[in-house]
């Protein structure tokens, strides 16, 4: 008797759970308002990137065009776009960035250029210019050769923004242990295994670009 008096007094609350049991289901529940929503871009929508084609002219005082000569545009995130120049002294670039960029110019018988904030739309024309014995090179890629030296240099910009140099068989200012450290625009005197010497500065350094100078004996 106790047992069934208990029974129906809890006979109504048997009765909801079990309506808010079949009330539920997993399958039918909807999830589609939680759901984003993605549209394609129509045709008109889409992104498009415009390219600019540059044009830079090279010369001397005298206004002669300069041919070979290395020309490279190197963004603030240290990417860079390289270019030659032809007979006619013109350096050609197809650009599809907006920035502005540092242009570096140079030549083995003229001494380099460093240009801030170029604008490839508004400058079009950069003068080399003859300091004697004075040569210029470009190394993009943190390494290379300067002619008349018989030995490969590596100069780094590392992460903490210090700069020194290795030289494979070059020994640097007579002979210190490498890396050796260097200062922008200060020189580093060189010497290859056959007795070859040059002086060099490095100009500039950003990311692995390095614009350096070099004083050709005479």
């Amino acid at each position: 008797m106790k047992i069934q008096s208990l029974f129906l007094k809890l006979l109504p609350s048997l009765l909801i759970l079990n309506t808010l049991a079949l009330s539920y289901s997993p399958i039918s529940a909807n999830t589609t308002q939680n759901k984003a929503k993605f549209q394609p871009l129509s045709q008109k929508q889409a992104l498009t990137i415009n390219t600019i084609s540059a044009q830079i002219f090279i010369h001397d005082i005298k206004n002669n065009p300069i041919n070979n000569a290395q020309v490279i545009l190197i963004g603030k995130n240290n990417t860079y776009l390289e270019s030659l120049t032809d007979n006619n002294g013109i350096a050609e670039f197809n650009i599809k960035s907006q920035q502005n960029y540092t242009l570096l110019v140079a030549h083995p018988n003229f001494a380099g250029i460093i240009v801030r904030n170029f604008s490839p739309k508004k400058d079009s024309q950069k003068k080399l210019e003859h300091r004697g014995n004075v040569g210029s090179v470009i190394f993009p890629d943190s390494t290379g050769y300067i002619k008349g030296l018989k030995g490969r240099l590596n100069p780094i910009l590392d992460t903490l923004y210090r700069t020194y140099i290795y030289a494979d068989n070059i020994a640097v200012n007579g002979g210190q242990q490498q890396p050796v450290n260097f200062e922008i625009g200060k020189p580093l005197n060189l010497e290859d295994a056959e007795g070859s010497t040059m002086q060099i500065t490095i100009r500039f350094a950003q990311g692995n670009t390095f614009l350096i100078e070099f004083l050709k004996p005479s």
